[in-house]
């Protein structure tokens, strides 16, 4: 199949088109259809983001009323759902497009009928793992692929709760290809008619530094060498005065290959706009050369920055340890920056926080990764953070899971922000002991979408530790003859067909104590956050896996863009694997 094939499928001959990347719609051949309530139009909305996955009822009920549902709640769920029967399957008597299907309901869609499923059909196959793919066809494709967005993702919701993540997710997916696609006009020469688009998107995003990057090549291949300086150092200025920290090096290795004229910036032997920097060319940051002068140390060697990020983010000192550990055993393969920040308590000294995490970076260096560190002051460190996850483009965010939540259960203030906004995947690190080397990684799984969440990020974390990948589940109880070995073999052919990753089964005792005994055998113990984690907190079984488990745990939440930590080019794949679609 060509890049183009599903996404440039006529409209005129899908029998219906449903729209999400802008107000929600529906058509009907040239007819658009009128969804009639509010409530509707939301359980549509719902539906098409689960779209081939069944949505259970209580998920409906609490999305649709904002978790307070009135008592009527599930008499009038069913209501909508008939009414939205009748306007999606009146034209086809013969089509059953909404399925009651235990314990909720599923949108059956056929290929192609879904725009946001173009769209990303188009943007997996522009970005495949082909080492030099066709700039053009690539260019095309993306460009096919932004052309479906009427304005902002799911518009007309954008104030209602169970939209929030979904918008951010999509939007971050329409960023995404739209880097993406200047990457590959880049490569055609074509950075005169994509600096005015560039100028207009470092504006939206300040702090941004891959389309700043991109902006910089741009401005110095159309003659404007002093524009891009003054592009870098107002990008400088901007995460120095709202984030505190310098550009990534990167982006300090692009502006020294423009200040020297680095004739691999020119078009027939372009640089990697991911990555920007150069083999033997990266170089200390003036700060670094400073503090190395006065100190009487040598700096940090440099070492090669990739392009994605995993953010560890700690309010306490004694907290950075087991962040630490981690977050560098993850980001080894494929490699990602670690970058290491603090909000700092205002009894300590910013200075005195500032040199602890610039010691901990060396530390880091001298392990062959590469880090940048930065400590702030913060009135509200929950938003910060977020902020700087997406910004630093991070796939991960580590946080410290600390002891008023192990002891509670209870998500709120900034850890609940934070769970709510960021847009990547986040890990909650409740520090039982040390990584063992040579143990597996166990993913306690029951069949809930949050556990195959577990499983995607267990199964990546297993890959970069090199050990195996074990799964948890119930060998049911006494006298009872079912047990989750078929949920386990089917989970373990998803993982082999989706992540490249072989996932053993092991059966345990029914509730947490199974769980605690068997992580003994581990290195660390991976847990997916329930999508209920606003009403419930971590959940009873949770709590007390994290709080008693003599390993590492890692409490899940998935990111609401692609990318996390399972490999870029299996992510779709593992989906479809997982839902039984693969193909």
């Amino acid at each position: 199949m060509g890049l183009c094939a599903l996404a440039f499928v006529p409209l005129s001959t899908l029998a219906m088109d449903f729209r999400i990347l802008g107000p929600l719609e529906v058509l009907e051949g040239e007819r658009q259809l009128a969804i009639g309530s509010r409530k509707q139009r939301a359980l549509l909305a719902i539906l098409l983001l689960h779209a081939g996955s069944v949505v259970s009822r209580d998920k409906l009920v609490d999305a649709l009323w904002a978790g307070d549902p009135p008592a009527t709640a599930s008499a009038a769920l069913r209501v909508h759902v008939s009414e939205l029967r009748k306007i999606l399957e009146s034209a086809d008597a013969d089509r059953r497009v909404l399925l009651t299907v235990d314990p909720g309901y599923r949108l059956e869609l056929r290929p192609g009928e879904l725009d946001l499923a173009r769209f990303e059909k188009l943007l997996a196959e522009a970005t495949g793992p082909a080492d030099r793919p066709d700039s053009a066809a690539v260019a095309t494709s993306l460009r096919a692929a932004l052309a479906m967005w009427r304005g902002q993702a799911l518009a007309d919701f954008a104030y209602e709760a169970f939209a929030a993540q979904a918008i951010g997710r999509l939007e971050e997916l329409r960023l995404v290809a739209h880097e993406r696609c200047i990457d590959a006009e880049l490569e055609l020469g074509r950075e005169r008619e994509l600096v005015p688009e560039l100028d207009e998107l470092v504006a939206q995003h300040r702090l941004r530094e891959r389309l700043r990057g991109q902006l910089m090549l741009a401005l110095y291949r159309c003659g404007r060498q002093a524009d891009a300086l003054a592009s870098y150092q107002d990008g400088r200025r901007v995460m120095a005065d709202e984030l505190g920290i310098e550009p990534g090096q990167p982006l300090q290795t692009l502006e020294q290959q423009i200040l020297n004229h680095d004739p691999v910036l020119n078009l027939h032997a372009p640089p990697s706009v991911d990555a920007l920097s150069m083999p033997g060319t990266s170089q200390p940051s003036p700060q670094e050369e400073s503090k190395g002068a006065s100190d009487g140390q040598v700096t940090d060697a440099p070492v090669e920055t990739p392009d994605r990020s995993v953010l560890l983010f700690g309010q306490r000192e004694e907290s950075l340890d087991a962040l630490v550990a981690l977050g560098a055993a993850l980001a080894k393969q494929p490699p990602r920056e670690l970058i290491l920040v603090r909000a700092v308590n205002p009894d300590e000294d910013l200075i005195d926080a500032t040199m602890a995490l610039a010691k901990r970076r060396s530390e880091i260096n001298a392990r062959g990764h590469a880090a940048r560190t930065a400590a702030f002051n913060s009135d509200s460190p929950g938003a910060d953070v977020v902020r700087l996850a997406s910004e630093q483009d991070a796939d991960l965010l580590l946080m410290h899971a600390d002891e008023a939540l192990l002891r509670s259960g209870t998500i709120e203030n900034d850890l609940e922000f934070v769970l709510q906004s960021a847009s990547c995947d986040v890990g909650l690190v409740a520090a039982g002991g040390e990584l063992q080397e040579g143990r597996p990684v166990m993913v306690p799984m029951g069949g809930a979408e949050h556990e195959w969440a577990a499983v995607e990020v267990g199964a990546w974390a297993a890959k970069a530790l090199d050990v195996p990948l074990m799964l948890l589940g119930s060998s049911g109880e006494s006298g009872d003859s079912k047990d989750a070995s078929r949920l386990l073999a089917h989970a373990s052919l998803a993982t082999q067909k989706g992540l490249g990753v072989d996932a053993s089964p092991m059966l345990v005792e029914p509730g947490d104590r199974g769980v605690i005994e068997a992580a003994e055998r581990g290195s660390l113990l991976v847990v997916g956050l329930s999508d209920r984690w606003q009403q419930d907190g971590l959940g009873a079984t949770r709590q007390a896996v994290a709080r008693d488990a003599n390993v590492p745990v890692l409490i899940v939440r998935r990111g609401l863009r692609p990318g996390g930590l399972a490999p870029r080019h299996s992510q779709t794949r593992f989906t479809w694997a997982l839902s039984g679609r693969a193909g």
